[in-house]
């Protein structure tokens, strides 16, 4: 029971807390205005003296952004301190919601003679110039070109005269410059070279250098140690002696072979391969020829077998033609009677040319363009491969003591240089470095010397 008066004492005290809001009168948007829509506030009207009754059942528990939970009527909600209506937007007449805000249905208008361009009320009559002048660009441009005294005429920048140049007696007026008839001289014992007076007697250079892009120069090979001479490929000091191996070995490109060739338990070594002593086998009548097996050609009826001359090709070309690798056709003479126009053939540069003939092969053979090649490669014994005209064993060629480089058994121990010196590559090279003269310095593979030419008295190097 104490429970149920304190609720109707709550509710008697938040009803009375309400405050009626008279809602003023609204004004209607100018032009172009945007009204900010207001919520509506719900509660008794000062106007009436009644009031909406609110029960129990109107009271729901409200939650705030702070998790507080408290009770408040239907349609309002817990913001931390009071309970609040929800807002409710309603927009003016003829004004519409958009964008949180409320829209006049007018649009903007501009004066007459006007109109809206980019938030901008521009005028629809263009400007006008003065006569005489267009307007272009936001300028008044003159109709007529720009002028110049009599005598002269506008270039773009300038008033430039219509008359030539005149020079001076003496002088003729070659691109704009008055030059002289009389051509330069220079003192004796000089001469005119490139526009300046030089002296008849060149620069010299002492004792044995030489004139050389304007310095006085001096080469020579860099010095080495004793025994080893100057490599100019390297750029090092080589020594005399080439690299050495142990006994029944020989230096080879970097490394010792052994002199004992590759060895097979089956087959014979061959220089790359353990070679069975068995030959390939092609179809009776026909040998093994570059890889393939081949037969015996014959040329059709009406045919001769003809050979070229230079690349020694033969073909099979109708009677009276010969075969010519070249032009890659058959050749005859051209005259009236010539078999070659008979087979169908046409006349280039005065002479006629024809297709030569395929050869006719023997059965299960075709014409490749050379031979006459069976279908199918020749055929080695069991456990061996066919390769490079000849049946190859699978087994790998062995080394005593060393291992197979693909044609030799190369030795594991290393080539040896005399002192000082070192391998590099197939040579010996020095350990200390290659020196020059004094003064001279090392530019790459050569000894430099360079000094300034001298001059007869009061001349200088012009570079």
């Amino acid at each position: 029971m104490e429970k149920h008066s304190a609720w109707i004492i709550f509710i008697t005290l938040f009803v009375s807390s309400v405050h009626s809001q008279e809602t003023a009168q609204e004004r209607l948007p100018a032009q172009g205005e945007i009204l900010v829509p207001r919520p509506i506030n719900t509660g008794c009207s000062h106007i009436s003296t009644t009031c909406d009754q609110i029960s129990l059942d109107d009271i729901v528990p409200s939650r705030d952004s702070k998790g507080d939970i408290k009770c408040c009527p239907t349609g309002t909600f817990f913001n931390g301190t009071d309970c609040v209506s929800k807002p409710t937007t309603i927009c003016p007449a003829n004004t519409k919601l958009q964008a949180g805000a409320c829209i006049s249905n007018e649009k903007p208008k501009c004066p007459a003679g006007t109109t809206l361009q980019e938030e901008k009320c521009i005028s629809t009559t263009e400007p006008s110039c003065l006569p005489g002048a267009r307007f272009d660009s936001g300028n008044c441009i003159s109709t007529h070109p720009p002028s110049c005294d009599a005598g002269f005429q506008f270039n773009g920048v300038s008033c430039i005269s219509t008359q030539g140049r005149v020079c001076s007696a003496g002088f003729t007026a070659v691109e704009n410059v008055c030059i002289s008839n009389i051509p330069p001289t220079c003192p004796s014992g000089e001469k005119l070279e490139s526009g300046s007076c030089t002296h008849s007697q060149p620069p010299s250079c002492p004792g044995q250098m030489t004139l050389e892009k304007g310095l006085c120069t001096q080469k020579q090979a860099p010095i080495c140690p004793t025994g080893f001479t100057f490599d100019y490929q390297s750029k090092s000091c080589s020594h005399q002696e080439k690299p050495s191996c142990p006994a029944g070995t020989t230096f080879s490109e970097r490394v010792c072979i052994s002199n004992q060739p590759p060895h097979c338990t089956q087959g014979q070594f061959n220089g790359w391969a353990c070679q069975s002593p068995e030959s390939p086998l092609c179809p009776y009548g026909a040998s093994v020829f570059d890889g393939l097996c081949i037969s015996t050609r014959t040329c059709p009826p009406n045919t001769i077998k003809s050979r070229d001359p230079v690349s020694g090709i033969e073909q099979c070309c109708p009677t009276g033609t010969t075969w010519d690798e070249s032009k890659g056709k058959c050749v005859g003479d051209g005259t009236s009677s010539d078999p070659c126009l008979a087979a169908g053939g046409s006349m280039e540069n005065g002479r006629c040319v024809v297709n030569f003939i395929p050869h006719l092969c023997t059965a299960g053979f075709t014409y490749n363009g050379r031979v006459c090649a069976f279908r199918s490669p020749p055929q080695c014994p069991p456990g061996t491969t066919f390769s490079k005209g000849v049946c190859i064993l699978a087994e790998t060629p062995r080394c005593e003591g060393g291992a197979f480089n693909g044609t030799a058994c190369i030795m594991p121990q290393p080539p040896s240089c005399p002192n000082q010196s070192t391998l590099s590559g197939s040579i010996c090279i020095s350990t200390v470095p290659p020196t020059c003269p004094d003064q001279m310095t090392l530019g790459g593979d050569i000894c430099i010397l360079t000094s300034p030419p001298v001059c007869p008295a009061g001349w200088a190097v012009y570079l």
